[in-house]
């Protein structure tokens, strides 16, 4: 009787042991199941914001081509830069090739000197001045320039005047009875043959006695068409109230070749540009 009580047990035991797994099981699968269906949920989700975001951005895209939108920064980075007036030409720093000078406007170095000054030395330029220099540009420039004058009027171009330092300016401009500062002489510090780019051609009188004289009115006339192909201008012709000294028909600056030409289209002299676009 023991051994059957015993037996019974033991088979009780196992079906215990069977339904315990079996209940774990089933509860196993079911937090799988219930884990894998939450998966797929959210997946599908995110592929339907995933082609609302695909799609707004193609329509984004094509709205965009039509109607392009710019950032508010942008516009007023735009606008701002707009304001600015930047002048087409260097007109203030002492070495720039289109520095301007008049008596009220100098240098900002006292003692400025460039440092590439050739003597003239060139054949179809008289240098009247052993010593004359220009900058190396302006000279090939003028020499050019010297060439198509000789093949016109088979004379060469006598430089009286070219570069002179502030020492030389400043005793021009106290030993010249001739020179009336502010109208006729430069002061010192204050003159366009300190830039190393002008030059006075054959004499240095007055306007009236340089134009009177026949011969030198051709050669005026002739650089007054010609002069800007080769990048000069006669910086002094609208006279005093315009151009702060009186009219030299003698003097003539390098310039920039577009400069040189604008100014000669609009007829206008240096200082009108300049006042118009500083």
């Amino acid at each position: 009787m023991q051994n059957i009580g015993n037996r019974k047990w033991r088979y009780l035991k196992k079906w215990i042991i069977l339904i315990w797994l079996s209940l774990f099981l089933i509860s196993v699968f079911t937090i799988l199941n219930q884990l894998n269906k939450s998966d797929n949920t959210e997946n599908n989700q995110n592929k339907k914001i995933q082609g609302n975001i695909n799609s707004n951005t193609w329509k984004n895209s094509i709205n965009s081509k039509l109607q392009p939108k710019i950032a508010k920064q942008t516009i007023i980075e735009t606008n701002k830069i707009r304001d600015i007036k930047k002048p087409e030409y260097d007109f203030f720093t002492d070495l720039s090739i289109t520095k301007y000078i008049s008596n009220t406007i100098h240098f900002n170095d006292l003692q400025y000197e460039p440092e590439d000054l050739i003597t003239l030395k060139w054949e179809h330029l008289i240098n009247q001045k052993s010593n004359s220099k220009l900058r190396k540009i302006a000279l090939e420039n003028l020499e050019n320039m010297a060439n198509a004058f000789y093949d016109n009027f088979k004379t060469q171009i006598a430089v009286v005047s070219a570069y002179r330092d502030y020492n030389y300016q400043k005793w021009i401009e106290s030993n010249k009875t001739s020179c009336i500062r502010d109208k006729f002489c430069a002061k010192a510090w204050y003159s366009e043959h300190q830039t190393w780019l002008a030059i006075d051609i054959f004499e240095t009188s007055d306007s009236k006695s340089f134009l009177n004289n026949k011969q030198y009115k051709k050669y005026y006339d002739w650089l007054q068409e010609n002069a800007y192909k080769y990048w000069f201008h006669n910086t002094y012709q609208k006279w005093i109230d315009i151009d702060w000294y009186n009219e030299e028909p003698w003097h003539w600056r390098y310039l920039w070749i577009n400069l040189a030409k604008k100014l000669k289209e609009n007829d206008e002299s240096f200082w009108l540009y300049f006042s118009k676009n500083k």
